[in-house]
């Protein structure tokens, strides 16, 4: 390594530390007692009171060194909102095939109150076959009956102990229906 050397004679290194410019700062022939070191003798090496020493490491303002900024963060990669767009036009497509399913009818099943079909049940029982009240102890017609018109279904009841199956018989898509004589 070739460094211009001036009118001074080259300074020993440490490792990490740059070649010194300028003139040298430890003791130089000629100075002594009564000198511009001082009556003491010799001025110590180092810098003159009130300053700081620059500590080895890269000079300032080199790559790497005191005050350099530091490596810019790469750019974030742009990701394809492909995927995104993709999702959302199934989700639009799937939503417009149930609505449409729906309105048709194909998703949506009436089907009679379950509580309210053993009430009728039992009613029409009491009302139009006779049957007393206290001697119809159970009335089970299943549940989610769907109303259509021409569909059948059984109810089972227990009257006076004996379980029969009537047949209900669905009039018409507005859920009127007719009850069977049991059997």
């Amino acid at each position: 390594m070739n460094t211009p050397q001036g009118p001074y004679p080259p300074q020993p290194q440490q490792p990490g530390q740059f070649p010194r410019q300028g003139p040298p700062t430890g003791p130089q022939p000629g100075f002594g007692p009564g000198g511009p070191g001082g009556p003491g003798g010799p001025r110590p090496q180092g810098p003159p009171p009130g300053q700081f020493q620059q500590p080895p490491g890269p000079p300032q303002g080199q790559p790497g060194g005191w005050g350099a900024s530091p490596a810019p963060a790469p750019a974030p990669e742009k990701k394809s909102k492909k995927g995104l767009f993709v999702s959302i036009g199934v989700v639009v497509v799937l939503g417009a095939a149930a609505a449409v399913l729906y309105f048709m009818g194909f998703l949506t099943t009436n089907v009679f109150d379950d509580n309210a079909l053993k009430q009728g049940v039992k009613d029409t029982l009491v009302k139009s076959f006779g049957v007393a009240e206290s001697k119809l102890t159970a009335v089970d017609c299943g549940s989610r009956n769907k109303i259509a018109a021409g569909t059948q279904f059984q109810c089972k009841v227990t009257i006076d102990g004996k379980q029969k199956v009537s047949v209900i018989k669905v009039d018409n898509d507005k859920g009127e229906y007719t009850v069977g004589q049991p059997k």
